[in-house]
């Protein structure tokens, strides 16, 4: 694990360093106000036209396509998951969980994803609005991250006296590093302007910090009055379920049984 995070980290820092290098800050980023930077949504584009010309583009392209295809396949297969899993255990409304029996695929879970993915991405399309995705997609990310080292920190206290297979170096130091770092990049991704078109004209607004603000209001109403109608439905579904297994026990001992044939 740590030798996989590391060699992301080179990878990414030889990434910057060659960037910053060969296309330079002023072609990946451009002044639009006097505090206002937007910079370039494809740099590795820039990157590989500056190193190998024509050629570097279309491998970087290519690269783009495949690490695309691949980071998105992985995300929507957990997600569907995660939404079937939920669910089960009664926090989402329950024909989520319905399977798909000759593939033991959960099919409404994918088909509710597919359908938000396409509207996601119309909308996308038709407003422009790539950096305000990618820049709340980046606050999510950020927020998980910080919340895993709150995790960590609050379990430790809670069950200081559970045997462990495996110790974080350092105690809370790594923790809450990760808590700083993590809270501190969400912070810069939400407030980040991002234009939008309003009447005509284009006007910088801290959309990431609204759209993010807007889903955790929308969670927080969803865990706080939906949540627990699921559940009491699911104790009620549970409630009136007969069990099978104990009657055809009862039966089974109230039926005489045939006495059996006397061997000579």
């Amino acid at each position: 694990m740590f030798l996989a995070i590391g060699l992301l980290f080179l990878s990414y820092s030889l990434f910057t360093v060659a960037s910053t290098n060969l296309v330079g800050i002023q072609h990946l980023c451009q002044n639009v106000g006097t505090d206002d930077v937007i910079c370039s949504n494809v740099p590795q584009m820039l990157l590989g036209w500056q190193a190998l010309g024509q050629t570097g583009a279309l491998w970087m392209l290519l690269a783009t396509l495949l690490t695309g295809v691949m980071t998105f396949n992985g995300g929507f297969a957990t997600a569907s998951r995660f939404i079937y899993a939920a669910a089960r255990e009664a926090t989402l409304p329950p024909f989520f969980a319905r399977l798909s029996y000759a593939r033991v695929v959960p099919w409404v879970a994918v088909v509710a994803l597919a359908a938000t993915s396409a509207v996601i991405a119309v909308v996308v399309a038709l407003t422009q609005s790539f950096n305000a995705l990618i820049l709340v997609g980046a606050v999510l990310e950020a927020l998980i991250y910080a919340v895993a080292g709150l995790c960590v920190l609050v379990l430790r206290s809670r069950q200081s006296d559970i045997q462990r297979s495996f110790l974080i170096p350092l105690g809370p130091v790594i923790p809450v590093a990760t808590i700083v770092i993590f809270s501190l990049l969400g912070v810069i991704a939400a407030v980040t302007l991002t234009p939008v078109r309003i009447g005509g004209a284009e006007i910088l607004l801290p959309v990431p910090l609204a759209i993010t603000a807007a889903i955790f209001l929308l969670s927080y109403l969803y865990v706080q009055y939906y949540v627990p109608r699921l559940k009491a439905a699911e104790e009620a579904r549970r409630a009136a379920r007969t069990p099978r297994r104990p009657q055809r026990r009862a039966a089974e001992e109230t039926e005489p049984t045939a006495p059996m044939p006397e061997q000579e």
